[in-house]
């Protein structure tokens, strides 16, 4: 139940964040915005295929549903860190390399 919940917030977070209405989300995955409001506050499990319909609407992918901060907040620390210590032209390049690992731990270990 709590894993419904934590999804639910997450996706109503990343609706807002789109500018989507609960009414505007459920027309893009054919359910109605009731259907929405209870996924969003965690009173129904979404299935497989709803999930996949709601990430596709919101433009995200099914994990970030699941593990919306992890990598970013590992990112956030790491530059944090060691933002003294790094030039203005090696700025890019840290922030490429820290968007790689926020990737590779995405796609290989959520």
């Amino acid at each position: 139940m709590e894993n419904q919940r934590l999804i639910g917030s997450r996706i109503k977070q990343l609706r807002k964040k789109k500018g989507l209405s609960q009414t505007g989300l459920a027309t893009f995955i054919n359910k109605s915005a009731m259907q929405v409001s209870y996924i969003e506050n965690g009173e129904r499990k979404a299935g497989p295929d709803t999930l996949e319909r709601i990430a596709k609407a919101l433009d995200v992918t099914v994990g970030d549903f699941l593990a919306p901060t992890v990598t970013s907040r590992v990112s956030t620390i790491t530059y944090g860190r060691m933002s003294p210590l790094i030039s203005v032209d090696q700025k890019a390049d840290v922030e490429q390399s820290l968007n790689d690992f926020d990737n590779y731990v995405r796609s290989n270990l959520l």
